[in-house]
């Protein structure tokens, strides 16, 4: 029963909030580019600061997504 509500929110994610490159994405592959992005974290002038490398756009694709479903769960 866990696999069809984890199959159901995986194919409402892939509609309405994942970036298109995501479309075929399982849930390894998902877990897998959310938890590799690797970033340092700095404190500048009193203000925490994310230094990302050169996967910068794919951290930009997870957090238009998080904005997307945060607009969703609103409606």
């Amino acid at each position: 029963m866990p696999q069809l509500l984890t199959y159901n929110i995986l194919s409402a994610l892939k509609l309405f909030a994942l970036p298109p490159s995501m479309d075929t994405a399982r849930p390894k592959r998902l877990r897998f580019a959310l938890f590799t992005l690797a970033a340092r974290i700095t404190s500048h002038a009193g203000a925490l600061v994310m230094k990302l490398g050169r996967r910068a756009n794919e951290f930009a694709d997870f957090v238009a997504s998080r904005l997307r479903i945060t607009r969703l769960s609103a409606a």
